[in-house]
């Protein structure tokens, strides 16, 4: 360990913190502000499946409250992981209430809403969530963060399962047998072929 003033091996100029983190400034940057976008989704998705568990209504009512409560302790539970590694590799942590409140307000869930009515408007956040997420992924894993790739793999597991889960409460709205039946499915990455 030197003890001169030279600077640190890893701190980085002044539109950064310092971070432990050996990758470059420019990876370090690039991939901060794709985790934080991608929490930023999140938090919305959160404040979304908040609303929806406080006001689902219907013979649904306990699976879907319970199951919209654990929706949004996911979405923040995820959010607060990429927004750690964000400030880990020295950037500041975007994600007020006005970002997020931005991020979620396109969602008409303010309301008294049937159940399955609410499932079917999650499921489209969700989607839409996780095609942001996967075009975050491909970009982190070009430039070489497996930390934070990881990161937003995990995320978009823990979103696909609940995307799952809130799908089979919704009503497909198929014509006939010849319908596509994984037109619905999340995520599109992750759609059965037909191997």
């Amino acid at each position: 360990i030197s003890h001169d003033d030279s600077p640190l091996p890893f701190a980085s100029d002044d539109s950064m913190m310092r971070s432990v983190s050996p990758l470059s400034d420019d990876v370090r940057e690039k991939t901060g502000e794709l985790v934080n976008d991608v929490a930023i989704d999140l938090l919305g998705l959160a404040a979304v499946a908040r609303k929806a568990h406080w006001n689902v209504r219907g013979l649904l009512f306990g699976q879907l409250h319970d199951l919209f409560g654990k929706l949004y302790d996911a979405c923040s539970s995820q959010a607060d992981m990429l927004a750690e590694h964000a400030a880990m590799l020295g950037l500041s942590v975007r994600g007020d209430h006005a970002e997020i409140a931005k991020s979620a307000e396109a969602d008409p869930i303010g309301e008294e809403k049937d159940g399955i009515e609410l499932c079917s408007l999650l499921f489209d956040r969700i989607r839409a969530t996780l095609s942001e997420i996967e075009t975050a992924r491909k970009e982190i894993q070009k430039l070489g963060n497996e930390d934070g790739f990881q990161l937003v793999t995990d995320a978009s597991i823990t979103l696909s399962k609940f995307g799952w889960m809130i799908g089979a409460f919704v009503e497909d709205d198929v014509e006939g047998p010849e319908t596509d039946k994984t037109s619905r499915s999340i995520p599109p990455n992750r759609a059965p072929t037909d191997d």
